[in-house]
């Protein structure tokens, strides 16, 4: 654990000194260079948010990403900028926010005529209704992303990025079982090898695997997969992604009874989702809670699980976070079940 630490630290200072490297090129009214090339000027924008994201501060990052796309030069790099700025608005509980943008990323994809880039802003839109429990503009923006990716002469990898993961997660919930695995195979195929950005593949697969009849995972594999997909993402300096991965480790731990990881996986993702008091990331905090009560319930603390579970209600109503509202029940369900089982017959 302390050499993990020292790891951090040392990544986490190449990312300040990133930062700060890219900021030389910014004059004092915050805006770069004026004598550098337009297309320069953009992405300088684009990286110092791309720096920022990294480090957790989202909300910094979410102003110079936005700027950046509003500045790109392409429609191609608008697409990819405003999907960009979804992405973050998304981890930081600003769900309305994330549709107008991942909405832009479409508009700006489709006057690009880049099919591929159509097709990753499709996934976006779905992946950002789901979160948003509208179920019906989800499924309309996936239809239109298969549709997409079927003209093509080369096959588009579904699952593109992480912003794609509420999707492929959410056809799992629905059974749909065989066809994530053609989407886990798909981007498989496109990266031959170990290939670091592996760490959501490798959690969805083995979310499939457990949703799978028949399949068993060892306790031994499933620790060594879920660590395997922190250390790939602390390598890549993705600290902004740390608290969806901890979460997606706390929930796999909790379907397989591993309470006291899940509860561990669940703090290290509040830390993270708390690392910047300007930035806080909401929708990672529901989830925190949400893991904290699942694994209170289940080891029989009733009360400590009923104070998370009204947290994670309070926090989702304000954040408009709808995709856990059945887990929400399901907890809910299950203290009042347990509360039924202890009452004394009469």
């Amino acid at each position: 654990m302390q050499q993990g630490n020292k790891h951090v630290a040392r990544r986490l200072g190449a990312l300040d000194l990133d930062l700060a490297a890219v900021a030389l090129f910014f004059e004092e009214d915050d805006e770069p260079a004026r004598a550098l090339p337009a297309d320069t000027r953009w992405q300088l924008l684009h990286q110092r948010g791309f720096c920022l994201r990294s480090l957790c501060r989202l909300r910094e990052a979410a102003m110079y990403l936005t700027r950046a796309a509003r500045a790109a030069q392409s429609t191609r790099d608008a697409a990819v900028y405003a999907a960009t700025v979804s992405s973050a608005l998304m981890s930081l509980g600003q769900l309305s926010d994330a549709v107008e943008w991942a909405e832009r990323s479409r508009e700006a994809a489709e006057r690009s005529g880049d099919s591929r880039e159509r097709v990753k802003a499709e996934v976006g839109v779905c992946s950002v209704h789901l979160l948003r429990g509208c179920t019906r503009e989800a499924e309309a923006a996936l239809a239109d992303a298969q549709r997409l990716r079927s003209e093509r002469a080369d096959s588009v990898p579904l699952l593109h990025t992480a912003a794609a993961y509420p999707t492929a997660d959410w056809m799992i919930r629905q059974g749909l079982l065989s066809e994530v695995r053609e989407m886990i195979r798909d981007w498989r195929g496109h990266h031959d090898g170990p290939t670091r950005g592996s760490a959501y593949i490798d959690l969805l697969d083995l979310k499939l695997r457990l949703a799978m009849a028949g399949t068993e995972v060892s306790p031994s594999e499933l620790t060594q997969i879920l660590n395997a997909a922190v250390a790939d993402t602390l390598r890549r300096g993705r600290y902004d992604q740390l608290p969806h991965v901890y979460i997606e480790c706390a929930d796999l731990r909790l379907a397989t009874g591993q309470w006291a990881d899940a509860l561990s996986d669940a703090r290290q993702a509040q830390f993270y989702a708390n690392r910047d008091p300007g930035g806080v990331m909401r929708l990672h905090l529901v989830d925190c809670e949400l893991a904290f009560a699942h694994t209170a319930a289940e080891t029989r603390r009733g009360g400590e699980a009923g104070v998370h579970l009204n947290r994670a209600k309070r926090l989702a109503s304000d954040i408009g976070y709808r995709y856990r509202d059945s887990l929400i029940d399901q907890i809910r369900q299950s203290l009042q079940g347990r509360r039924t089982d202890a009452e004394p017959a009469n």
